[in-house]
């Protein structure tokens, strides 16, 4: 008798966990490229961010920070999911990717900056990795309004 309600339980639970665990499979596999490089994305940001303020600020390792990045990082990953199960639900799978794939690069760019901005603190030297960063966050113009009047100056 017990033995009976002992498999029962299990097999129901064992049902709801494998019916939980498609549902989420079926969710995130079109998507789960984008999930994986923001995760990358977000590592790197943490890991010269925390160079760049050890270097800068003599900052010590907060995890403060890296819980608040990581909120950051899981109201993002819930966005690209949201857009895209709405989108699927309302039978526009193409639509549902460029959406996906739109916001997720808009997300990239902003940890790409982040991690940019830390690089050329890290590096204060490289013309490079400066004129990198103003690219990215679209100061180009001014940027090479002072380069022109340097040069003029000079």
């Amino acid at each position: 008798m017990w033995d009976d309600l002992g498999n029962y339980i299990y097999d129901g639970c064992r049902n709801i966990v494998i019916a939980a665990y498609s549902a989420v499979v079926a969710t995130l596999a079109p998507i789960d490229h984008i999930l994986i490089w923001l995760f990358i994305l977000y590592v790197v940001n943490c890991m010269y961010g925390y160079k760049a303020g050890a270097k800068l600020k003599g900052e010590s390792f907060s995890m403060k920070k890296i819980y608040n990045g990581l909120k950051l990082l899981v109201a993002y990953f819930l966005l690209i999911i949201l857009g895209n199960r709405s989108m699927s639900i309302v039978g526009q799978e193409g639509s549902a990717i460029v959406l996906v794939n739109i916001i997720s690069a808009w997300f990239m760019l902003f940890y790409l900056i982040n991690i940019v901005k830390s690089v050329s603190q890290l590096h204060p030297e490289s013309e490079a990795i400066r004129v990198l960063y103003k690219v990215l966050t679209v100061d180009v113009k001014y940027f090479i309004l002072r380069k022109v009047d340097d040069k003029l100056k000079k």
